[in-house]
């Protein structure tokens, strides 16, 4: 999905309803800066967690839209509009040195002396 396909449909099919923001802000409660973020696609205006498919939802329901259609067009922007973290390289935790069983063991020889006496 191109980037501002997911936002524009939004705006589009509310404008075609002849729905305001202000309109569908009071019908479903969605503060009128969230909906505004969710037609702009500012990700980062929106709050975490399951708020945004909540919205969406909602959104869907009072437009008369199919909710997992819309569900799967936001996920597949906001997918796209997370750029991949940096992969780190994998730190290992090192190996112990190849010299210390045999300390263990040259060290266990003689208490196994001292016990004889």
């Amino acid at each position: 999905m191109a980037k501002g396909t997911f936002g524009e449909r939004l705006k589009r099919e509310r404008e075609l309803r002849e729905v305001s923001l202000n309109e569908i802000a009071s019908a479903t409660r969605i503060a009128a800066k969230f909906l505004e973020a969710l037609e702009n696609e500012q990700w980062n205006k929106l709050p975490g967690g399951v708020f945004g498919h909540g919205f969406v939802r909602s959104i869907a329901r009072y437009l008369g839209l199919n909710e997992e259609d819309l569900l799967s067009e936001y996920d597949m922007a906001r997918s796209e509009a997370s750029a991949p973290a940096a992969s780190k390289p994998e730190q290992r935790i090192p190996s112990p040195p190849k010299w210390i069983p045999a300390v263990a063991v040259s060290h266990a020889a003689p208490r196994k002396n001292l016990l004889r006496w």
